[in-house]
Formats: structure tokens, sequence, C-alpha cells
């Protein structure tokens, strides 16, 4: 997000409106994507033992981290971060009912695994920590397409 211009008042309202809503469509499907990729890795982990499944949701976890990073943009609204972690919650709150329902129905050793799920909550991706860890981890990444290039003779 750090390639937006800030959304203010100078661009205009349907500036705004156009980038607001192509940052509502591009998280939306970074959910979506999230929500599908968190799918697969329940299904890759089957048989479900307790640490797969925490493998899993530490996971996602971090990757829900991320997608909540950009909540914290200054680029955007006050209004417009509360929405973006409001909209993240509801994701993560569905997601976490439904892991302990079908814990609860689908599992043998559902104790065990309940506690699992309920100790590596999804809604634990939305901290503060969790949204601080990720920006610096990327604070340390270089930037995409920045690094040093190696041009090979050709032979």
């Amino acid at each position: 997000m750090t390639q937006l211009p800030a959304i203010a008042e100078q661009l205009g309202p349907e500036m705004q409106v156009r980038l607001l809503d192509h940052i509502s469509r591009a998280l939306m499907a970074r959910q979506n994507r999230w929500a599908k990729q968190l799918e697969a890795d329940l299904k890759h982990a089957q048989p479900m033992t307790p640490h797969k499944l925490s493998q899993v949701l530490v996971n996602a976890r971090s990757r829900l981290a991320a997608i909540a990073a950009v909540s914290r943009s200054p680029l955007l609204s006050a209004d417009v971060q509360d929405e973006i972690r409001s909209a993240l919650a509801k994701t993560a709150k569905s997601a976490q009912e439904s892991l302990e329902h079908s814990v609860r129905i689908n599992h043998a050793a559902t104790n065990t695994l309940l506690g699992v799920v309920r100790q590596h909550s999804l809604l634990q991706g939305l901290s503060h920590q969790a949204i601080d860890a990720h920006l610096a981890q990327e604070a340390r990444s270089p930037a995409p397409g920045i690094g040093r290039r190696v041009i090979l003779p050709g032979h």
C-alpha cells in the first residue's frame, strides 16, 4: 500500500470512491484466498493430530496478520481502518467458530483438538502484537525487485 496516494479530500470524491472500491475488492480477494488456503491446509493435515492442527492454525494466523496490517496504513482514514478491522474480525470469528464446530462433530479426540483450536485462536492473528511482528518482518525484507542482478554471458 505504500505505492498508493493518501486517500484525502484533494483527490476529489470520484477518485476517493474509486480508490476505496479498489482497496475493498483487493482486501476481499485476500480474505477469500486466506480462507481457501486455511481450508486446503486443514484437508492436507488429515489425519488430524494436535501437532498438525497447531501448525495449520499458526500459519493461518500469520497470513491473517499480514492482511490485517493493511488496516494500520496511515494512507487510510480512521473510518476505513476501522471497517477493515471489523471485516477481518468477522471473518476470523466465523472461521474460528466453524473450526470449533467441526472439531466437536468430526473427531474422536475432540477435547484435545478443541483445546488446540482454542489455544491457537485465529483471532490472535488480528492482535496488535501479531500485526507488529508482521510489519517488523516486512520491514526487514527487501522490497520486490530490489537487489543485485546477475547477468551471465552467453555460451
